[in-house]
């Protein structure tokens, strides 16, 4: 059954996968990174762009390897670097065995390869920014309906007069409270002159 993700996802996929490469029965020739964990597209981009699409997603390893019919699928004259492209690729696929054994789907963020939603989440957020204090937040004996104020709070999601401007949004600028300052979070929170009474 063919499963329908966005371009985000299988992008992500594909760069979290490679194929060890056995019979080659399951892996394509031109799209899955079956060449020492890359793919056709990465070693030779102006040549995968001579291969029709209809080609590219339904031509496997060992169809393509078997009597050199991946040459046969290229259409058109070449390039220069077309033809640069076509030599690399033939130096790297000659060389290439088919064994008996399957292939392997192998994940790229694991040490032993197989796939779990820990090194997904890690992969997916290796670039991005924790908010200090956060365990401040979730570790307190608070109740949650505080813990989750506080948080929304810290990363300024509250429907204060400042967010609701930004996002179009009918706003009074001053505060409802002290008519004094701007309606911000931490305004409300730590400014405030009735809030600091309170």
């Amino acid at each position: 059954m063919p499963i329908r993700t966005s371009k985000e996802v299988q992008a992500f996929f594909k760069a979290s996968t490679f194929t060890r490469l056995g019979d080659g029965q399951t892996a394509l020739f031109w799209e899955d990174g079956w060449i020492d964990g890359q793919d056709v597209s990465t070693i030779a981009p102006y040549l995968h762009q001579r291969v029709p699409q209809r080609i590219r997603s339904k031509q496997t390893v060992s169809d393509g390897l078997q009597g050199r019919a991946w040459v046969r699928c290229i259409s058109g004259g070449l390039s220069v670097q077309e033809l640069t492209d076509f030599l690399h690729l033939w130096a790297i696929v000659d060389s290439i065995q088919l064994s008996d054994q399957p292939n392997k789907t192998i994940w790229r963020w694991t040490a032993d390869g197989v796939y779990s939603a820990k090194s997904a989440y890690n992969m997916l957020h290796i670039g991005s920014i924790t908010m200090p204090g956060h365990r401040l937040i979730w570790k307190t004996w608070a109740p949650l309906r505080v813990k989750i104020f506080l948080w929304l709070a810290m990363k300024c999601r509250h429907w204060t007069a400042d967010r609701r401007a930004r996002h179009g949004l009918e706003a009074r600028e001053l505060c409802y409270l002290c008519d004094q300052g701007q309606e911000t979070i931490d305004h409300i929170i730590a400014v405030c002159p009735l809030s600091r009474e309170v």
